[in-house]
C-alpha cells in the first residue's frame, strides 16, 4: 500500500471519533483472544451483521475497503484490506493516534471501547489491541 493512501484512510478513520486519548504516549497493548479467527478475512457486510447493523460504506480503494455502523454500543469503523502488509502499516500508522482496535485477518474494526468490541471478538475471533495517542500539540 502506498504511504499516501494509508495516510488518508488514517485520516477518515480519525476524523470520524475514533481517535481515543490524543495527550498520551503511544503505548499498545494487545489483549490475548483463544476465539480462532473466521477463515479467511471477513468482509464489512459480515462484521456489520454480527454487529447487528448495517454498514455505510464511506472508502472504497484498491488496497482497503471502509465502513461505519452504529449500535446501542456506539459507533464502529470497519476496514478490510486486500494484503497483510497494508493492515500492518494502518495499523503502525493508526496507533501513534490511540484508539481500540480488533483486529483479525485482513480486517480491523475500532471502537469507543474495549468492551464494545468483547461481543465481536467472541463471533470472529481476532486480538483487541489498545493504543494511547502522542502527545497533543499546542495551539
Amino acid at each position: 500500500m502506498r504511504p499516501g493512501r494509508v495516510a488518508v484512510a488514517l485520516c477518515v478513520v480519525l476524523l470520524s471519533g475514533c481517535a481515543g486519548n490524543a495527550h498520551t504516549k503511544s503505548t499498545a497493548a494487545a489483549v490475548p483472544t483463544t476465539v480462532p479467527a473466521v477463515a479467511g478475512p471477513a468482509s464489512i457486510q459480515q462484521i456489520a451483521a454480527v454487529l447487528g447493523c448495517k454498514a455505510e460504506i464511506s472508502v472504497v480503494a484498491t488496497e482497503l475497503r471502509q465502513g461505519s455502523c452504529h449500535t446501542d454500543q456506539g459507533e464502529f469503523r470497519m476496514l478490510t484490506f486486500a494484503a497483510e502488509t497494508g493492515q500492518r502499516d494502518w495499523l503502525t500508522e493508526a496507533q501513534a493516534y490511540g484508539g481500540i482496535y480488533l483486529v483479525g485477518t485482513r480486517w480491523v474494526v475500532t471502537a469507543q471501547s474495549q468492551e464494545s468490541l468483547k461481543g465481536l471478538r467472541a463471533t470472529l475471533g481476532g486480538t483487541i489491541q489498545a493504543a494511547t495517542g502522542h502527545a497533543g500539540h499546542g495551539g
